[in-house]
């Protein structure tokens, strides 16, 4: 699954990614920085990780591309 975020022209995104059997990763691609990886190996975990980045993302004025009130 990917997610794309957006904020003063730029471009977030990130992705989570299974190359494992019970194995999850985040991938974070941000402007000017190398991309981060987050592993989990669980999909509770992976999932409330990804819910927190998405709030803080937010929190930081970045926007979900697909949000319908931009």
């Amino acid at each position: 699954m990917l997610w794309s975020f957006h904020r003063d022209g730029k471009q977030l995104t990130y992705e989570i990614r299974t190359p494992e059997k019970d194995t999850f990763d985040i991938i974070i691609h941000e402007p000017g920085r190398e991309d981060r990886i987050e592993r989990f190996h669980s999909a509770a975990a992976v999932d409330d990780r990804a819910r927190e980045l998405q709030q803080q993302l937010v929190n930081d004025g970045w926007w979900l591309a697909s949000d319908p009130r931009r």
